[in-house]
């Protein structure tokens, strides 16, 4: 839930912001000024369930191995990222992906070899399944039913949907459908949280644990952040 809520401030901070920043066309400041108000409500509201929810003990780290820090692989992916990010304003993405990949194959193979490719083949088969789904009748005919002109049926269709298919695919369907991109952001980093397909930070967090306890644990207090960012942003901002 932190994780979903901070990086809703900038354009960088999470892949449906990469997008829409993208799309948008804005500055770095710019897009920031444009989501600080959604994510102070969104910080304002976690900060009251953790005081209300978590007592204040210390929280004791069962790994107590120290991991060496790599200096030059964390210069270079420094460096890359930096580089990467200058390419998407200037419309090269597409080539120095492939240089950031076969620089990493070349200098550090371990770290290529031991990315997570399952949750990378799941991400791929989303926006596979996205696009053969936007296909079907049934979903073209409900697609066609709602007025994205309207500010509130697009914030909250951002929302929704990203309880179905999670928030980067929904954020990549509504702008096809709306160049109100202030309010696509809105409803999709409001939607990250609630259900656990809602954002692929909620998936990566919890492929860490191995309890099924540890999902009902994070619904419980996730769809309530969810519904109560959603209507505080819909009676505050919409």
């Amino acid at each position: 839930m932190a994780v979903n809520t901070g990086s809703s401030l900038t354009p960088i901070g999470n892949p449906q912001n990469i997008f829409l920043w993208h799309q948008w066309g804005l500055s770095f400041p710019a897009f920031v000024g444009e989501m600080a108000p959604l994510v102070s409500i969104m910080s304002i509201w976690l900060l009251a369930m953790i005081f209300l929810c978590f007592s204040s003990k210390k929280i004791k780290v069962a790994n107590n191995h120290n991991h060496a820090v790599v200096h030059g692989l964390f210069i270079m992916s420094a460096i890359l990222l930096i580089v990467f990010i200058v390419s998407v304003e200037l419309g090269y993405e597409k080539y120095f992906l492939a240089i950031v990949f076969l620089s990493m194959l070349m200098t550090h193979k371990s770290v290529v070899l031991k990315s997570d490719w399952g949750l990378i083949l799941l991400f791929i088969v989303i926006f596979i399944d996205l696009d053969l789904i936007c296909q079907l009748k049934a979903v073209k005919h409900l697609l066609a039913m709602l007025d994205f002109s309207n500010t509130r049926t697009l914030f909250l269709s951002g929302a929704l949907f990203s309880q179905v298919i999670s928030n980067v695919p929904s954020a990549i369907l509504l702008a096809h459908h709306s160049s109100n991109f202030k309010m696509i952001a809105y409803g999709v980093n409001i939607g990250a949280n609630g259900l656990l397909v809602g954002s692929f930070a909620n998936l990566i967090a919890l492929r860490f644990s191995k309890k099924t306890s540890n999902y009902f644990s994070f619904h419980a207090y996730s769809l309530t952040y969810f519904i109560i960012t959603l209507i505080s942003s819909y009676c505050l901002l919409i």
